[in-house]
């Protein structure tokens, strides 16, 4: 597959309506780009063992969320990344699609927002 470049027309083709954008950014670090510490993510309380998610760690991403550069951006690291308990490899390379026609989004017709920050690799150049 070819690298999706600024400027490319992208599609979520996994996605059941997988709809039509152009990218306006790339980065390959999501979170060195919106100034939002990826660190914290390293002492996520494993949910099997713990019962319950502590709600201080929560707090801590919601302030490191607020405090960002970019909160979009960091927001949009977190929902992609925040599953699971500890993750190894966390996805880092995103693009920002400007939607042209919409995608889907799992039970919603399409996505709410004309501008989002989606990882790279869930996007295919058209």
């Amino acid at each position: 597959m070819a690298a999706i470049q600024v400027g490319d027309l992208v599609s979520l083709y996994r996605r059941k309506v997988p709809g039509l954008g152009l990218v306006v950014k790339k980065t390959h670090n999501l979170a060195d780009h919106a100034g939002f510490d990826e660190e914290i993510f390293k002492y996520a309380p494993d949910p099997r063992t713990a019962g319950r998610t502590p709600p201080n760690w929560w707090y801590r991403i919601e302030e490191a969320i607020r405090d960002a550069a970019d909160p979009d951006a960091a927001q949009s690291f977190v929902n992609y990344n925040h599953y699971g308990a500890k993750k190894t490899k966390l996805k880092k390379s995103f693009i920002r699609v400007r939607w042209v026609r919409k995608p889907s989004d799992y039970h919603a017709t399409t996505t709410f927002s004309e501008e989002q920050w989606i990882p790279s690799d869930w996007a295919k150049p058209i």
